[in-house]
């Protein structure tokens, strides 16, 4: 279906592309910042930042968390209560796939807003459009979500879909005073179907099973990964 004619909110702006952006850790941290460096202060704490290479390509001052002992501080955080700094510590707070990895996704979510003194940028992947391509073929796996036959060292905590994901950040962003700047889903499509805007046999499918197709069931069946950039509430002066 062209995404063309499915209604938006507006702070939703869908990216289609023919392939991912990234394919690395290293390339969807340069992503984050390339892509939302209006969002960058001098200060940033990321989350789940591996061997920092949002680092790299920003110049402020930079913390890194992350089980790798190459971090800044190496912290497991599903066995802490509160993150080791104090409240508004940093301009922005980064997490980019990485709280669906948490048990306590909703204790460290809350813990990034209170270090955070203007932005959050958040990523998460869409796993309704991972296994819907799968049960449609009738075969596939999912590292993450799947059963090995060895115990896999990480794996997704959480199963969710767009809808889901988006009711969360904004209203648990709201308790901590957060709001939604961007929401950003990548939907990939092939290069056919965007420069011609043809209707794939997956559109005629969604079509007939979901019926008429709103911007919400659109990024169900076709994001991968979904970018938030969440704002701090300005206190109005009485």
């Amino acid at each position: 279906m062209n995404n063309q004619n499915v209604p938006k909110k507006s702070y939703i702006r869908c990216k289609i592309f023919t392939k991912s952006p990234f394919d690395t850790r290293e390339g969807r941290s340069r992503y984050a910042y390339e892509n939302f460096k209006q969002y960058y202060g001098k200060s940033v704490l990321d989350i789940g930042g591996y061997q920092g290479a949002l680092g790299k390509v920003f110049k402020g001052k930079y913390t890194n968390i992350d089980l790798d002992e190459s971090a800044d501080l190496v912290l497991n955080l599903d066995k802490i209560e509160r993150l080791p700094f104090e409240d508004k510590s940093f301009d922005t707070v980064v997490a980019t796939d990485v709280l669906e990895h948490l048990e306590h996704f909703h204790l460290i979510f809350d813990e990034i807003c209170r270090c955070a003194s203007k932005y959050i940028i958040i990523s998460l992947p869409n796993q309704y459009s991972y296994f819907q391509s799968r049960l449609d073929k009738g075969f596939g796996s999912n590292k993450h979500l799947g059963l090995p036959v060895e115990v896999p060292k990480d794996r997704h905590r959480w199963f969710f879909s767009f809808i889901e994901a988006n009711e969360f950040i904004k209203e648990r962003g709201a308790r901590n005073n957060f709001e939604i700047e961007i929401c950003e889903p990548h939907i990939i499509r092939s290069a056919s179907a965007i420069t011609k805007g043809l209707i794939t046999i997956r559109d005629i499918v969604d079509q007939i099973r979901f019926g008429k197709m709103t911007e919400e069931k659109y990024i169900n069946s076709y994001a991968s990964i979904v970018w938030w950039v969440l704002k701090i509430k300005q206190t109005k002066i009485k």
